[in-house]
């Protein structure tokens, strides 16, 4: 090992600075959900969830609020969103049935972590409409009580009018046994004495005006039984969620690692084949025969690129099949979306591979070089944690890999069944035109180095 020095900095170097980026990047932070939230056409409503959406709610964007639902789950299907809230249209009918009113909240994770998440904060959320309606009922039962409470003065002053006239009603009440027991009202004991007096006309204007009350006083009771009438736990929680998920299919968490797992595996093997590829053949003794070949260096470039990609491809067909008909793996998506992203990791896989090949100095170090890029891949991939959790320097790092790409477009077409991210997939063709170009010109100078 000290004869060489370049396998052991490899071999210690490469999983210590990979920990320590990873530690120094990491951040416990969780996602800010965009959110739309669909609204029924009741303008009332609209206006209401507009002054709604516009509190700082923890760990939610409202991004817009609108009518249109198919519109906002199209949003939501494609990624544009991560959260559709639909209002119900008939919160006051079911408050009238003691019914809760239910917010149906639609998401497009497959995560089991992210689903967990998502069911957090859709809980969190209806638990603070639950609050704000609650404290508006509080707030407009306190102006309505300060009505009644006026119309109770208004009473109060209307019964030390009627009691200076005690004398002469005394007989009257006397003579119909009517005495307020502890029960009675106010109101009640005017409107009995008064029953017996409708043929006095010194009284006639206070019987006209209290007959205005005694409609007002049914109106408050109609309005007391209807409340004492409801259910306790609608009026504190009127509103209750159901979540659900825009995929057609139950997806297990082995399913969501699975296209992960497929991604590392087509990465790691292609970039370890061709790492191993230009080297042996530069100890071996081939790449001698390859100079006094008339094949040039773009032509056994290109060569080894299609026998590669060709026993990868055949590879993937089988990992593929037998994931999906033997295990059952979901596939939603489209096959020739997902042979086109799968030969996009190949080619990217295969460019790294022999980029290290072409300057490592022994097959030991392609070796080490391979088992550190794939390390690099499980800590900044997105494997088993998102890259929303890491900082910007490792998040470079991460869109350097293909298995980033991979996992992103393979989980969407498997799992998701949408077409995978046309930015992704012009970054990885990018990616793989540069390593080729640069493959070639280091291919071109190995073989005329002699």
């Amino acid at each position: 090992m000290i004869s060489q020095p370049r396998l052991v900095s490899i071999l210690v170097l490469g999983p210590f600075l990979i920990l320590l980026l990873f530690g120094v990047s990491y951040q416990n932070t969780y996602q800010t959900l965009r959110t739309a939230i669909v609204v029924p056409e009741e303008k009332d409503i609209e206006a209401y969830v507009k002054t709604f959406a516009d509190q700082q709610i923890p760990n939610i964007e409202i991004v817009e609020v609108t009518t249109e639902k198919t519109k906002a789950l199209f949003d939501l299907q494609y990624r544009r969103l991560d959260l559709v809230m639909i209002v119900p249209a008939d919160i006051p009918e079911n408050i009238e049935k003691n019914q809760q009113s239910v917010f149906t909240f639609y998401h497009q994770e497959i995560d089991p972590f992210d689903i967990s998440y998502v069911e957090i904060i859709v809980n969190r959320l209806t638990e603070l409409t639950n609050r704000d309606v609650l404290i508006a009922s509080v707030e407009q039962s306190k102006a309505l009580a300060r009505t009644y409470q006026s119309e109770i003065h208004t009473l109060a002053q209307a019964e030390t009018q009627l009691t200076q006239g005690e004398n002469s009603l005394g007989a009257t009440l006397n003579s119909q046994k009517v005495a307020p027991s502890g029960n009675s009202t106010i109101l009640w004991f005017l409107l009995k004495s008064l029953s017996s007096l409708e043929n006095n006309p010194s009284f006639s204007a206070e019987k006209n005006e209290l007959k205005g009350e005694e409609s007002q006083l049914k109106a408050i009771d109609k309005q007391l039984s209807e409340f004492i009438s409801m259910d306790s736990n609608i009026i504190v929680v009127p509103f209750r969620n159901e979540i659900r998920s825009l995929s057609e299919v139950e997806i297990k968490p082995v399913h969501f690692y699975i296209p992960s797992v497929l991604a590392l595996l087509l990465q790691h093997i292609a970039l370890s084949l061709a790492a191993l590829s230009i080297v042996s053949e530069r100890f071996s003794g081939t790449m001698e025969i390859m100079r006094a070949s008339p094949a040039n260096a773009f032509e056994i470039l290109i060569g080894k690129y299609l026998s590669f990609s060709i026993f990868l491809g055949v590879l993937t067909v089988i990992l593929i099949g037998l994931l999906h008909f033997l295990l059952g793996v979901p596939m939603l998506g489209a096959w020739k979306d997902l042979a086109f992203a799968s030969l996009l990791v190949v080619l990217v896989s295969l460019g790294f591979g022999f980029l290290i090949s072409s300057f490592v100095r022994s097959e030991s170090q392609a070796v080490q070089f391979s088992m550190v890029f794939l390390l690099a891949s499980i800590f900044f991939s997105g494997f088993f944690l998102q890259l929303y959790q890491l900082r910007w320097p490792a998040q470079i790092v991460s869109w350097m890999l293909p298995a980033t790409y991979g996992i992103k477009t393979l989980q969407d077409i498997m799992l998701r069944g949408i077409q995978p991210s046309m930015n992704l997939l012009w970054i990885l063709i990018g990616i793989a035109a540069f390593l080729f170009i640069v493959n070639w010109a280091r291919l071109r100078s190995l073989l005329v180095q002699g």
